[in-house]
């Protein structure tokens, strides 16, 4: 047998060649015994790859085969394909067999060193749901356990008027309605970036959000305020198809994550910003009115309540009318 320790790795690790092919990984164990098992079997199914030709997969053919039975939106599809090709670049060429434990922790140590701990986690999911998928193949025999990233609750951020109204002056001319329109409607990003005339109804004031456009995977309608509306009447209308907000003739990109963007929220003393606090800001500023949480999660496409309780320290009013109950005498 060709077991050895490797440095800073508690895992028996076997390295040999067998049909021209160099193996060297790990037996994901720390028992010797059950690390002998695992690189007899490692041998004999190498072996059979090389000299009778059979399969058992690699994590690339095994992302084609998941990625051609999932059903999903477009835009789940596209983020799915971008987490896939990270992971290729490190475990493409492995047999799925091959993905242990230490090859994930490698994975999960490089993810966390350029992505927040909750992205990583997404990435993560989506490696969890591939192999498991190739247990259902007859692919692998088991999954190996994927452990996630803990996350610290974080306080949305949001701001004031006074200093949205700073932010605003700062900002391009073309970005001004956008951010406009993001702060009165707490639409997510893609969706602002995505909306065409056809789905706005200015008669009526709202507009339509169609299923594979949202985050939650159903249609919304979002009711417009008056202010709304005016930012949306005061934008030159060519094309019912065409998209709402343009920049010399083209659909708005990410704000977030931009020069022009970075550079005015730095002008205006809010360095750090992304444009999805807008949607929080929205949100704290319906709070702080008193307006009703449900009526929040609703006008914010919400599918559940618990994203709008992180709000509702803003503004304790609407449960005054409880806190009455609560006295000395009946």
């Amino acid at each position: 047998m060709s077991l050895y320790r490797r440095p800073g790795s508690p895992h028996y690790w076997c390295r040999f060649t067998l049909g021209g092919r160099r193996i060297r990984q790990s037996t994901g164990t720390e028992d010797r015994k059950a690390a002998e098992e695992y690189e007899h079997r490692l041998q004999g199914r190498i072996w059979r790859e090389t000299r009778l030709g059979e399969r058992t997969g690699t994590w690339d053919q095994a992302v084609k085969k998941w990625g051609d039975e999932r059903t999903a939106r477009a835009s789940t599809k596209h983020r799915d394909k971008e987490i896939t090709s990270w992971f290729s670049l490190a475990i493409g060429r492995l047999p799925l067999s091959g993905i242990n434990s230490d090859v994930i922790d490698k994975a999960r140590k490089r993810l966390i060193q350029d992505r927040a701990p909750a992205t990583a986690n997404r990435y993560l999911v989506v490696l969890r749901a591939v192999l498991r998928a190739a247990v259902n193949w007859g692919w692998l025999q088991h999954a190996p356990q994927i452990q996630m990233f803990p996350l610290a609750e974080i306080e949305p951020r949001f701001i004031t008027r006074d200093e949205f109204a700073r932010l605003l002056a700062e900002l391009p001319t073309h970005m001004k309605p956008v951010a406009q329109f993001a702060v009165l409607t707490g639409l997510r990003t893609a969706n602002i970036r995505q909306l065409v005339w056809s789905r706005v109804n200015l008669a009526r004031a709202h507009v339509w959000i169609p299923a594979q456009s949202t985050k939650g995977g159903r249609a919304i309608g979002i009711a417009l305020s008056e202010d709304a509306v005016k930012v949306l009447a005061g934008i030159e209308r060519v094309d019912e198809q065409e998209h709402v907000f343009l920049y010399e003739g083209r659909p708005v990109s990410n704000a977030y994550g931009k020069a022009a963007w970075r550079k005015a929220c730095k002008r205006a003393g809010l360095e750090g910003l992304r444009f999805h606090d807008l949607r929080h800001t929205w949100a704290s500023w319906l709070m702080q009115a008193g307006v009703p949480p449900y009526a929040i999660q609703s006008l914010g496409g919400w599918a559940s309540p618990k994203m709008v309780e992180r709000y509702a320290h803003l503004s304790p009013e609407h449960l005054k009318q409880y806190a009455a109950y609560s006295k000395l005498k009946a």
